[in-house]
């Protein structure tokens, strides 16, 4: 699995409330990406800016439930340092 996920110690686990607003004030631009490489799935939203490229752009993703966990709920995370 990627490291991304695996390193859990990387990823802060927050409330839907604090990452809404967390996506809504990041600047610059966050781009939107699903990946289907997980299960369930994730929706990164990712920072290319600088040249950054996927894994490292992402900032913050949402577990999006579902796959062979039926009735998962939806789990919220952004990368620790940027709001710690």
């Amino acid at each position: 699995m990627c490291e991304m996920i695996i390193a859990e110690e990387k990823w802060k686990s927050v409330s839907r409330e604090e990452f809404k607003s967390f996506v809504s004030r990041y600047k610059p631009k966050l781009w939107y990406d699903v990946c289907g490489i997980f299960d369930p799935p994730i929706g990164s939203y990712n920072d290319f800016s600088g040249g950054k490229a996927w894994p490292d752009s992402v900032v913050c993703y949402v577990s999006l439930g579902g796959g062979s966990r039926a009735n998962s709920p939806h789990e919220y995370f952004i990368l620790r340092g940027l709001i710690d």
